[in-house]
């Protein structure tokens, strides 16, 4: 069984490379005679014009009065040749209905238009053929037969392919951009959509996020000013007590004894003061404190929700929205094809520098 189904698939993949050994045949045929017939399409006319004729005439006189005749007739000539386009039209269609490679069977000549419109013997649309050309050029490299990537025009090709979809796109992007400014300008719901699909759907991702922040600045940053806020709180400790008129009278009424008093009373407030301000910043750098984060995410959304509560922040909210759209459309505006073309001349600057200083 093993070697029967070996033999089965070996002579598969026989057939299968005589078929496509087939279609290249036609392909190549098919170019031949696409290329032919549209160098015959300019040639003839080249002849139409009456100083290239006279021209030819005083050069080879013997050959314009054999295509004189060719020429006048050229129309049914070329119909020899749409007979061959059709034909193969045909087949390509049936076979791609026999494989089912499109949805339904008559979406063949839609995809392939030009193969149709070449086929109509009107002048301008002659020159469709040569599509019809780029489509069997593009097969056989798809398929692997030839290979264009190394050459001069597929670079060229594929450069200037890539600058005409960034231009159209990149201008496709800005209009959008500018009709969403517009649409927040005016007043669109696209706002409350945010706060609710967005910003509200993220309500523990944002309150972690937050605490974390919280967190990491208290952590990392509170024991550098540890000692400032010691200071700062004894000084306005200080200043309490010396404005304070009952501690002034204690202290004058009481010549030693008071001074002490109000001293020690002062040190201990100061204490007490610091120490509830370092258990306040050590308790931001400890996961206890989800819950009024929790709470205050829930305040500030509530009054994101409720419309018209704040006309400043509206405005505030619009207006940061449309300048964030606006850096995104500069961001659009830059044209990514001169970049990298700079970057590449740069690079053959530098590339070449060497090699002359060897010289």
């Amino acid at each position: 069984m093993t070697w029967a189904g070996g033999w089965y698939k070996k002579k598969i993949m026989q057939q299968e490379q005589q078929r496509h050994f087939i279609f290249f045949l036609i392909d190549m045929l098919m170019l031949v005679i696409l290329m032919a017939n549209l160098l015959w399409i300019v040639f003839d006319a080249l002849f139409g014009i009456p100083p290239l004729q006279a021209g030819l005439e005083a050069a080879w006189k013997g050959f314009v009065e054999f295509y004189l005749p060719v020429h006048r007739n050229f129309f049914y000539y070329d119909l020899g040749f749409i007979s061959i386009y059709i034909a193969e039209l045909l087949i390509q269609w049936s076979l791609a209905v026999k494989r089912r490679t499109y949805h339904r069977w008559f979406f063949y000549p839609f995809i392939h238009w030009y193969d149709v419109i070449g086929c109509i013997p009107i002048g301008t649309l002659r020159f469709v053929r040569i599509i019809r050309i780029i489509s069997i050029l593009y097969r056989l490299q798809k398929l692997e037969w030839i290979d264009f990537r190394g050459t001069f025009l597929y670079r060229l090709a594929a450069k200037y392919y890539a600058i005409f979809t960034e231009e159209i796109s990149d201008r496709v992007v800005v209009n959008v951009l500018e009709g969403m400014q517009s649409e927040i300008r005016q007043g669109s719901p696209v706002i409350d959509r945010i706060v609710h699909q967005v910003i509200k759907s993220r309500k523990p991702e944002m309150i972690e996020w937050f605490s974390q922040k919280m967190q990491h600045v208290a952590r990392e940053n509170y024991g550098d000013f540890r000692e400032d806020i010691r200071r700062y709180v004894d000084l306005r400790v200080r200043e309490a007590v010396k404005h304070n008129r009952e501690l002034t009278l204690i202290r004058r009424s009481v010549p030693v004894v008071g001074g002490m008093v109000t001293k020690n009373m002062e040190n201990v407030v100061s204490d007490i003061v610091f120490q509830v301000i370092n258990g306040m910043a050590e308790d931001l750098s400890e996961k206890t404190l989800d819950d009024l984060f929790d709470q205050l995410a829930d305040i500030i959304l509530g009054s994101l929700l409720v419309k018209g509560e704040d006309q400043r922040l509206n405005a505030a909210v619009i207006d940061t929205m449309i300048q964030a759209i606006e850096i995104i459309k500069d961001q659009v505006r830059v044209q990514q094809w001169k970049l990298r073309e700079e970057a590449f001349g740069q690079a053959g600057a530098s590339a070449e520098a060497p090699a002359s200083d060897q010289d």
